[in-house]
């Protein structure tokens, strides 16, 4: 632990490290999968110390596909406000180390997410799942599903996730590269 850390009052240490436990217990505990789920879905009702968001954000590290797609079927309930609920589908490409399963949700649940999405992230909302992905060969899925399904304004959107799509395959290469030079 760090100075400035063990300074704190208890209590601040606790939150603070509340978040970073939840995570965890969210990627990788077996009885934290369950705990999380279910404790989310109470605090929904009963969040008198706001801890619901990170119960919520928990179980966006999730690693086990089935647990994945629970948790990304939330985004289409009324159980988080809209904005937390768009967000959960990025978090969960982002924190899973799965944006083949958030892409595959937010295709397949397209409009009923853009829905949710105000009128200025419209345009950049499925561009943003792509960011998440170092496969080259989405670019041009990305590329068509936006000709298909988004206005011209996502276009500016759509080169920056190809850009951010390129640089993470790059910055995988020579990672991969080093890793093995190290050997």
């Amino acid at each position: 632990m760090s100075g400035k850390f063990r300074k704190l009052p208890a209590k601040s240490r606790e939150r603070s490290a509340r978040s970073a436990r939840t995570d965890f217990c969210g990627r990788y505990a077996q009885w934290g999968r369950k705990y999380l789920a279910e404790t989310a879905r109470s605090r929904a009702k009963n969040d008198k110390r706001g801890r619901k968001q990170n119960y919520y954000d928990a179980l966006a590290f999730a690693t086990d596909p089935a647990l994945i797609k629970k948790t990304l079927a939330i985004a289409l309930t009324d159980e988080l406000p809209t904005s937390r609920a768009v967000f959960l589908v990025s978090k969960v490409a982002r924190e899973s180390d799965r944006p083949d399963l958030a892409w595959e949700f937010a295709n397949a649940n397209f409009k009923a997410l853009l829905a949710k999405v105000d009128a200025l992230g419209a345009n950049s909302y499925i561009p943003s799942l792509f960011t998440f992905f170092t496969d080259p060969n989405r670019i041009e899925e990305l590329r068509s599903f936006a000709r298909a399904h988004l206005s011209e304004a996502s276009a500016t959107p759509v080169e920056i996730a190809a850009d951010e799509i390129r640089f993470r395959h790059d910055l995988r290469r020579r990672l991969i590269e080093q890793i093995g030079a190290l050997k």
